[in-house]
């Protein structure tokens, strides 16, 4: 067996050999998504979507003709992105297990917030999104690193993926945000030069086996080599275990890392019993085959293995987010905004192109002219086109009294028209495609504004698959995150928690760990602490909607009076002051419909002798407001009659000296008026001298021209 043999038999090569097949593999069922992804990409470039042929023609040194790119295909592409820029989206927690209540969930998700705050979340969910709407799909990632270069702690992030063509994904996922996944692969090129910086033991590709260096020349270009992480999920099938009454189970290889033993039942049909950290022997209820969950991550280059990390979460963490999804035949296809736009982007370049055609064909020369009309006035007709020029001097007769022909202006039309015509056609066609109206100012101004709302709605309908997926893209990582949240921040520090009306402070956590080693969070126990994740709308979009229907409440004061409208309020979930509005619809109630809220939220119901109390003070309440509005209405009356006779005495004495000031104000408005005509008359005169010294001018410089052209 020769050294690299040797070698090569290290115990990687079956994982080696799996990462190379998966590839190939991947690579090979994806290969149709990502071409039509790249022909979408080179349709929003700056070339556009020209064919390689025609293009190479139309460049042709020897005969260049026009193939320029106009882009029409964006506006639709970024309308879908922007709506969901405009609409950002978040997680909300939902207490569903022991242990958990509304205020761990709640303190859950603030600290899920300040994740997504402090990783930008949103420019990594955004980025998905506009690649999945331009190119058909997209990704982001969830990974854990050090909070700084000197911390032991960690910390989790959310990271943006820029390509989503370095990815090679699971061909085999179900789920439409890929949480089914079994294996995936990101890749990255580097240079050899750094390769061998970051690993020390990187052996040369060429130290390997022929077979295996051919085998693997795809992971290798001149100067660099593919850098690749390979996840992968272990699955391994044992025993769930169900114990002391509790609803979810324990996988047996787990009892160890909760401090707990299991012992096997003495005698025959004696179940087997599970010793707490105390020693105290639980007997197994129940007990069903399951299949528990690994992931690693290997670090390669495709001919070894650098590194292997055990990833603590239970999915591989890469969301994503997809187009539209169909299968033709047995082959999955996933489509992109751009795909169906792709066509008519390329009529209406080819339109452009063909009026810019028309265009070159007119002649520079703008006037015709014969030598012996304009001989000894060449000069004075070669700028003609561009310098102004009071007139232009020609031979009407040869020298032998001929006539001549007279100089002629070259009047050029391009036949356009048609062209015009064909690119309004294929605009229509784009708006077609993507099931959404155009953007034409003078269509809107046509259009009523229920119209115009409803063409806008029907538009963001035929787009919501793209954001249907981007919102189970947010929510599989709001899972991932949340089922990291215990496990990686399980030691005192200082982190950040964002409320839902965006305000954003750090607090310092102390965890404490209970008897059988799980960690206790502040927002709720790790190992019974159960929550949901269901996609919501984050602050920002809550707060307006909280604002819109504050502003409909506000216009109906008896609103609050109803004894249903804490009920409503809460059902329509207006957001972060909906709790707040909701006590005080409860607070404006009767007693008796307030006690019944009150026993709903778990609180104690009220005595029925305070409760006979309120409404007593409540009568007496009321009957002290209408002697107010009496006793109110009676002032108003006593202080109108005041008023109206105060203006009787004034009116007396004021009519006199009225009288007196009109007459000095009508004195003093006569005087400006005489002023100001005797200064319009001043003016008028002197304007029209100089009038007239102008007109004598201009008739002496006519007169002068007409002796010259005489003389001529």
């Amino acid at each position: 067996m020769s050294t690299n043999d040797a070698y090569y038999k290290t115990g990687d090569d079956a994982l080696l050999a799996e990462i190379r097949q998966f590839r190939d593999y991947s690579w090979q069922r994806s290969q149709k998504n990502r071409k039509e992804g790249d022909l979408d990409m080179k349709a929003l470039s700056v070339v556009g979507p020209w064919p390689e042929a025609e293009l190479a023609a139309r460049k042709d040194t020897n005969n260049p003709r026009p193939h320029g790119h106009t882009d029409i295909i964006s506006p639709y592409n970024n309308r879908v992105v922007n709506q969901a820029r405009m609409n950002p989206r978040g997680v909300e927690v939902i207490p569903k297990g022991e242990g958990a209540d509304k205020k761990t969930a709640e303190r859950r998700e603030s600290r899920l917030r300040g994740i997504d705050y402090e990783s930008k979340a949103a420019s990594a969910d955004l980025t998905a999104l506009q690649n999945a709407v331009d190119r058909g799909y997209g990704y982001e990632r969830v990974d854990v690193e050090y909070e700084s270069p000197r911390s032991r702690n960690l910390k989790i992030v959310v990271k943006r993926i820029p390509n989503p063509n370095s990815i090679l994904d699971d061909p085999d996922c179900q789920e439409a945000d890929r949480s089914d996944r079994k294996k995936l692969i990101a890749t990255q090129w580097i240079l050899d030069t750094e390769a061998k910086r970051r690993w020390k033991n990187l052996k040369d590709p060429k130290d390997f086996p022929q077979a295996f260096q051919d085998s693997g020349a795809a992971w290798l270009r001149p100067g660099s080599m593919l850098f690749a992480e390979f996840w992968k999920v272990h699955e391994t099938e044992e025993r769930v275990l169900f114990f002391g009454g509790a609803v979810e189970g324990v996988f047996e290889s787990e009892l160890e890392k909760q401090g707990l033993k299991l012992v096997k039942g003495e005698g025959e049909g004696a179940p087997d019993m599970v010793l707490n950290a105390s020693g105290e022997p639980v007997p197994v209820e129940e007990e069903r085959p399951g299949v528990s969950r690994k992931v690693m991550q290997y670090f390669t280059n495709g001919f070894q293995i650098f590194e292997r990390k055990a990833w603590p979460g239970s999915w591989i963490p890469f969301p994503c987010c997809v187009g539209r999804e169909k299968y033709e035949g047995d082959e999955l296809v996933i489509e992109s905004l751009t795909r169906k736009l792709r066509e008519p982007q390329l009529n209406f370049d080819v339109a452009v192109a063909g009026e810019m055609e028309q265009f070159s064909t007119a002649t520079k020369s703008k006037i015709m002219v014969s030598d012996k009309a304009i001989e000894g006035y060449e000069e004075s007709w070669k700028m003609a086109h561009r310098n102004p020029q009071a007139f232009l001097k020609y031979h009407e007769r040869d020298e032998q009294g001929n006539p001549v022909t007279q100089p002629k202006e070259i009047a050029f039309q391009a036949q356009i028209d048609g062209f015009e015509i064909a690119r309004n056609s294929f605009i229509r066609d784009t708006q077609n495609a993507a099931g959404m109206v155009g953007v034409d100012q003078k269509q809107r101004q046509n259009e009523s504004g229920v119209a115009q709302d409803k063409i806008d709605e029907a538009s963001d309908i035929s787009s919501f698959h793209f954001i249907d997926s981007y919102l189970a893209m947010v929510e599989f990582r709001g899972r991932i995150e949340n089922e990291l949240l215990t496990i990686i921040e399980d030691s005192s520090r200082t982190v950040g928690f964002r409320t839902k009306d965006g305000k954003y402070k750090a607090e310092p956590m102390t965890p404490t760990k209970a008897e059988n080693g799980a960690v206790m969070h502040p927002y709720g126990e790790a190992g019974a602490h159960g929550v949901t994740i269901k996609t919501g709308p984050n602050y920002q979009s809550q707060m307006e909607k909280s604002r819109e229907f504050l502003k409909d409440t506000a216009s109906k004061p008896e609103f609050l009076q109803n004894p249903m409208s804490p009920m409503i309020i809460e059902a329509m979930d207006v957001g972060p002051l909906s709790d707040k509005m909701k006590q005080v619809a409860i607070a404006v109630q009767p007693p008796n419909v307030a006690a019944i809220y009150a026993e709903e939220d778990g609180q104690e119901p009220m005595p029925a002798a305070a409760v006979q109390q309120m409404e007593e003070m409540k009568k007496s309440v009321e009957a002290l407001s209408a002697l107010a509005e009496e006793r109110e209405a009676q002032v108003v009356e006593l202080q109108d009659k005041l008023t109206a006779k105060e203006n009787e005495l004034r009116s007396r004495e004021q009519i006199a000296a009225d009288n007196n000031e009109t007459k000095v104000v009508v004195e003093q408005i006569k005087a400006d008026s005489d002023r100001l005509l005797e200064k319009m008359r001043q003016d008028f005169d002197l304007r029209m001298k100089a009038f007239d010294v102008r007109l004598a001018q201009i008739n002496a410089a006519a007169t002068a021209e007409r002796q010259e052209q005489q003389n001529v």
